[in-house]
């Protein structure tokens, strides 16, 4: 008996020779369970520009929050400026210094391009004030700052991370 077969069974569900009635029980208990399993992302945004990056790249979302901070833009430079250390460390960088969804990304390979961050992904990051938010390529949130953060100490917690690790052959 198969997982579905023995859910709808322990439910009571199951009622043998009624017009096909365990095809379309079995059928809808596994669009449900498949329904579930998409959902279980950790609570992320399906359509959300970083889900693409998940088990491929490191983010770090520097984002204004609604306030303007000064240290943003140093923030954005100072990383801009460590073109091999973000590749190396497969580091894609979302720069977002105004109030509207556009943001500047620079790519693994040192390329820019635009992009919209959702407010739905703004939310899940609680980007409420001026921040930095390091997200692993499992996508859980790594650090999250809201003042300047050297890029040294960013690198130092990614090369600690047990997959850095990995990646580097300890």
């Amino acid at each position: 008996m198969g997982p579905i077969n023995f859910i709808a069974n322990r439910a009571g569900l199951v009622k043998q020779g009624i017009d096909g009635g365990i095809m379309k029980i079995q059928w809808l208990l596994t669009i449900s369970a498949l329904g579930c399993l998409a959902s279980v992302g950790q609570g992320k945004d399906l359509s959300s520009p970083l889900q693409k990056h998940q088990w491929q790249d490191r983010v770090i979302v520097i984002h204004h929050g609604g306030l303007k901070a000064p240290w943003l833009q140093s923030q954005w430079q100072s990383l801009q400026n460590k073109a091999l250390e973000n590749k190396d460390r497969h580091l894609v960088i979302y720069y977002c210094p105004e109030k509207s969804q556009e943001c500047q990304v620079t790519t693994r390979d040192g390329k820019t391009r635009s992009a919209k961050l959702s407010a739905v992904l703004q939310e899940q990051l609680r980007l409420k004030q001026p921040s930095i938010t390091l997200i692993g390529k499992d996508g859980g949130i790594k650090l999250q700052k809201h003042d300047f953060v050297k890029p040294e100490a960013v690198y130092t917690l990614i090369d600690g991370m047990p997959m850095r690790q990995q990646e580097m052959g300890r």
